[in-house]
């Protein structure tokens, strides 16, 4: 089984959609877990943009669910809040009443992370983490490529992918620190991207046209004329 370890609700088909039609296609099993899909905010520039409603987190959970029936693979919510949701005291309390989920702090968080996907690890033959890339790499990227570098480095079978939009702004190449990029060997595999772009429009609380513009223009860029999506192995 495949299991991709997806941040946030849209990360896996945006960074790993094309080899998720692929598998579906050749009728390999895969899992994706989302490790952080609570959240409140919502791309303002997105189709179904509703940033700060109470709603937001069924609104992005019910859109994972719907891409999993669309692909037949299996979703798994781990029920972590986003960075930018885990505030003060105040901000944690009002975040469970809406949801009943405890928000994980600080020396909290990362064991409960690590205890909570090595279930998910236990049945995989290639897990893939994301190499958390661009100008900015968002904080929950890179507490789960760090993971995955621990995982890697216990003799498991992990690549990285590389995440989008956010490598479209600044590859790993440029931003991914040199201690862990030399470990690692970029991999493409030619993807149907019209049929990425649609399956991303799924996400319509997130996933803009700017957004589909970086997708199409990352993959036609690493691929030249036939796109690609790249992983690091």
């Amino acid at each position: 089984m495949h299991v991709v370890v997806a941040p946030h609700i849209d990360d896996c088909v945006l960074s790993m959609g094309g080899r998720l039609l692929a598998w579906q296609a050749r009728n390999l099993d895969a899992r994706v877990v989302y490790v952080f899909p609570l959240s409140t905010w919502t791309n303002p520039d997105a189709p179904a943009a509703e940033a700060g409603s109470r709603h937001v987190p069924k609104i992005r959970r019910r859109e994972a669910m719907t891409a999993s029936e669309l692909l037949g693979f299996e979703a798994r919510f781990l029920d972590f809040w986003d960075c930018a949701d885990r505030g003060g005291r105040r901000d944690q309390i009002r975040k469970f009443l809406m949801t009943g989920k405890p928000v994980y702090m600080g020396h909290r968080m990362l064991p409960a992370i690590r205890r909570r996907l090595s279930h998910h690890m236990k049945a995989a033959t290639n897990i893939y983490f994301p190499i958390a890339c661009g100008e900015n790499p968002h904080p929950d990227h890179v507490i789960l490529r760090d993971i995955g570098l621990e995982h890697r480095r216990a003799g498991l079978p992990v690549a990285f992918y590389e995440d989008l939009p956010y490598a479209a702004a600044g590859t790993p190449e440029h931003t991914v620190p040199d201690d862990v990029l030399s470990q690692l060997a970029p991999v493409d595999e030619v993807i149907d991207l019209d049929a990425k772009l649609e399956l991303s429009q799924t996400f319509a609380s997130q996933v803009s046209d700017a957004w589909l513009d970086s997708v199409r223009s990352h993959a036609l860029a690493l691929g030249g004329h036939e796109p690609v999506e790249r992983v690091w192995a």
